[in-house]
């Protein structure tokens, strides 16, 4: 019990004195009475003592028997209670863990569920930073993060989930500036058309140390096709957020996470342009400064995975829905 051998025999020695004999002693802890014998005196050669006065049926306690018994006997008792005590102490300890997410995605895929895992978790503070740029874990003491990038250093990413990107506008917008509906097929000149200045603003993306790109790739998602299109470079913002607020407020054209905006294109405050064609997938990271075996770590862990889960299971009762 004690994780040392001698205690153990010790206390196991108390036990015999107790009861009163090596059968009964044998019976009381679930054990062979040869162990039992065995154990006490391999603890009186550890002491280089005699314990008992053994006869056929019968045992006497020797002087120093009988001391050992008197200074031991009950303390095993106050062990384990210190032991539970320690233990409850322990698990009543209240710990923080300092967890980095990103903007959108844990707005509707995380976020919405800490209140229970706190709940459910009562020794668990968290200090939650969103964030878009990338961390460094070990300088800024994160334990957790989700990103969307892969980090520089070995913590070991765990790849998480996976996001398409589509491009979408409100209808106020495509009733007043067109959806591009009439591109059956892009290629190089009929792309321009979905980046004319004069009629289309498109929110274009301010990725990783403030890199705007002048290009992006459609994907088209019947032939594999790719047409890559420049980015024109009057509107860009840095979070999938606030592009979406572009969106939805009829002022542009934006790209946008299939998963972030399933309930607006559900509702029809958002429509997709070019339903064809994708601009590529995100891939999002859970990276870690703690341990696998800490209960922390796995505490968390099991629970973004359950939001993951029900982000599924909400994607795909749309699909079923549509």
């Amino acid at each position: 019990m004690n994780g040392n051998p001698m205690l153990d025999d010790i206390f196991l020695y108390i036990k015999l004195v107790d009861c009163g004999g090596f059968a009964e002693v044998a019976k009381y802890v679930s054990m062979n009475q040869s162990t039992v014998t065995r154990r006490i005196k391999q603890l009186e050669k550890k002491l280089e003592i005699i314990l008992l006065k053994r006869n056929t049926r019968e045992f006497e306690l020797t002087s120093k028997g009988k001391l050992l018994y008197d200074n031991f006997k009950g303390q095993e008792q106050y062990a384990e209670s210190q032991l539970a005590k320690l233990y409850t102490d322990t698990k009543s300890m209240s710990v923080t863990l300092n967890v980095a997410l990103p903007v959108a995605f844990s707005s509707y895929s995380i976020t919405p569920y800490i209140g229970e895992f706190i709940r459910n978790n009562p020794e668990i503070n968290l200090n939650i930073y969103y964030r878009y740029s990338e961390i460094n874990m070990v300088k800024e003491s994160i334990d957790f993060a989700i990103v969307s990038f892969l980090p520089r250093v070995s913590l070991k990413p765990i790849k998480i989930h996976t996001s398409k990107g589509i491009i979408c506008c409100s209808k106020e917008y495509a009733k007043k500036y067109g959806a591009l509906s009439e591109l059956k097929e892009l290629n190089r000149n009929t792309a321009n058309e979905l980046t004319r200045e004069d009629k289309h603003i498109i929110v274009a993306p301010i990725l990783q140390e403030d890199i705007k790109p002048e290009t992006i790739v459609l994907y088209n998602e019947n032939t594999g096709s790719e047409t890559r299109v420049l980015i024109p470079q009057r509107l860009a913002v840095n979070n999938f957020i606030q592009a979406k607020m572009l969106a939805l407020s009829g002022a542009a054209i934006a790209g946008l996470p299939d998963d972030f905006v399933r309930d607006e294109l559900e509702s029809g405050e958002l429509i997709r342009i070019l339903p064809d064609y994708h601009i590529g997938y995100v891939d999002y990271y859970l990276i870690s400064n703690i341990d696998e075996n800490d209960r922390r770590y796995q505490l968390f862990y099991k629970f973004i995975i359950e939001c993951l889960a029900r982000l599924t299971s909400r994607v795909q009762q749309t699909k079923g829905n549509s």
